[in-house]
């Protein structure tokens, strides 16, 4: 609707320009944004190094999952792979 707008009638739009302050605020935002992505891969690549050293086999078959949250709700309920074979085999 707005290029359609800007197309047939381009004298009813009108430029907006963003004061200091909210360039500030938004400059902010995406630097926190920019933090929490870099801390979620850090956890994710620390996560993936404990289970490779605890268990490769295991590593290879969850490691590629970890953004899931059924596998982030498995390892955190079951630390041990000891633990997860105690869950028994489900079908």
């Amino acid at each position: 609707m707005i290029a359609d707008a800007a197309r047939t009638r381009p004298h009813t739009l009108r430029g907006l320009a963003p004061d200091d302050e909210t360039v500030a605020a938004l400059s902010m935002l995406c630097g926190h944004d920019d933090d929490l992505a870099a801390e979620a891969t850090r956890v994710r690549n620390r996560l993936r190094g404990l289970l490779t050293q605890i268990h490769p086999h295991l590593e290879r078959v969850l490691g590629p999952r970890l953004d899931h949250p059924a596998v982030l709700k498995l390892l955190s309920d079951h630390g041990t792979p000891a633990s997860l074979r105690d869950t028994g085999h489900y079908s």
